[in-house]
């Protein structure tokens, strides 16, 4: 799912700024286009969008069923610290798994949007990643570095608060998985919109 957003999104980033940029005379901030757009903002919050769909629900409704079946309480009881237990292995795997998938998101959309605009222009690959990694500077980095932190951080935070929240019966395990999906969606657009204030 995510390669096939990164390549959809790179090809209609790149192509449209190949035609648009030209006409404006701005030919040489197609670098900077694709660093601002592409790696700044779009990889890294579609994936955490992705990873809210694919694993914050999942982990939400888990979480929800092992309250609801008082697997929870069970740890309480035998002094195991269902903290230990349960979220920080979450908490970690989804900092580590946002910051891979948006390298790997990036990288799928610059080359895939590359590639569908020397089919229909002559652009040197050579030229075109010199423009790219020529316009990257430590503060995009830094942006996207922080975005992705945020984003693993928010999302199984949330997604195991309102699992283990949940309480009385089954009917508690969708409605607790929405709460956790909208509020991660929600909190991750407020904590990117912050970043990117803050750094430019």
């Amino acid at each position: 799912m995510l390669s096939v957003l990164a390549a959809s999104i790179g090809m209609a980033t790149i192509l449209g700024a190949l035609v648009a940029l030209p006409a404006i005379g701005a030919a040489d901030y197609l670098g900077i286009t694709v660093v601002i757009v592409i790696i700044r903002e779009l990889a890294p919050i579609v994936t955490a969008v992705i990873v809210i769909a694919r694993s914050g629900t999942a982990m939400a409704a888990e979480l929800a069923s092992m309250s609801i079946e008082d697997e929870i309480n069970a740890m309480k009881a035998m002094k195991i610290n269902h903290i230990r237990l349960v979220v920080l292995p979450r908490l970690f795997g989804c900092i580590v798994s946002v910051l891979c998938l948006t390298a790997y998101f990036a990288c799928i959309a610059i080359l895939s949007g590359y590639a569908a605009a020397s089919l229909t222009m002559d652009y040197p690959l050579d030229t075109f990643l010199i423009d790219v990694v020529a316009a990257i500077r430590p503060i995009d980095i830094i942006a996207s570095f922080l975005k992705c932190l945020v984003f693993g951080t928010i999302v199984p935070l949330l997604s195991c608060y309102y699992g283990l929240s949940a309480e009385y019966s089954s009917t508690h395990i969708p409605r607790m998985t929405t709460k956790a999906t909208i509020r991660s969606l929600v909190w991750c657009f407020i904590g990117g919109f912050v970043i990117t204030l803050l750094t430019y």
